[in-house]
């Protein structure tokens, strides 16, 4: 895996980086949703703010800034009530057609914070709702390497098994 750094780099060299975030922006964050940021996406949005991967148009990554951060329970409004999604789960990053990647604060007591595949179609369904990345160091890195093409999607790709089943054990 590529340092923070060299990923920083990359994204102010060839994607669409925005005005960084203000210090203040993460702390309202962290207050509204009651968790701390973990270090790596704190140094993404203080380096280069939200940013746009690939395309400024039509963007494969859409990574919002800290005030445009949402809990997933309510940006999929069209979820059935049956299904429960954790009010930990933070949009984070747009992948299109109303789908996002989301982090799901706080940290767990082993320090991984999760980012999960938010299918709207499926998601807060048992067995949907896969972990693609244990850090955001990882998931940048991964979606700089696989160009357009959304890497958990690709064949072969196994991930970290799926939130809400991990969750819930002990």
């Amino acid at each position: 895996m590529r340092l923070m750094s060299d990923l920083l780099a990359e994204v102010k060299a060839r994607h669409f980086p925005r005005a960084p975030a203000s210090a203040d922006a993460i702390a309202r964050l962290e207050q509204r949703v009651g968790g701390r940021v973990p270090l790596d996406l704190r140094e993404f949005w203080l380096e280069v703010g939200p940013a746009r991967l690939f395309s400024d148009d039509d963007p494969a990554y859409w990574f919002v800034a800290p005030d445009d951060v949402r809990w997933v329970a309510l940006e999929m409004s069209s979820v059935p009530e049956e299904l429960s999604i954790p009010k930990s789960w933070l949009s984070i990053c747009d992948v299109q057609d109303g789908n996002f990647v989301a982090m799901d604060l706080p940290a767990k007591p082993s320090g991984e914070v999760w980012f999960i595949d938010c299918f709207h179609e499926n998601v807060g369904e048992p067995g949907c709702n896969k972990i693609v990345a244990l850090t955001f160091t990882e998931f940048l890195d991964r979606a700089l390497a696989r160009d357009r093409i959304h890497y958990w999607l690709a064949e072969g790709f196994r991930g970290y098994g799926d939130a809400l089943e991990r969750g819930r054990r002990p």
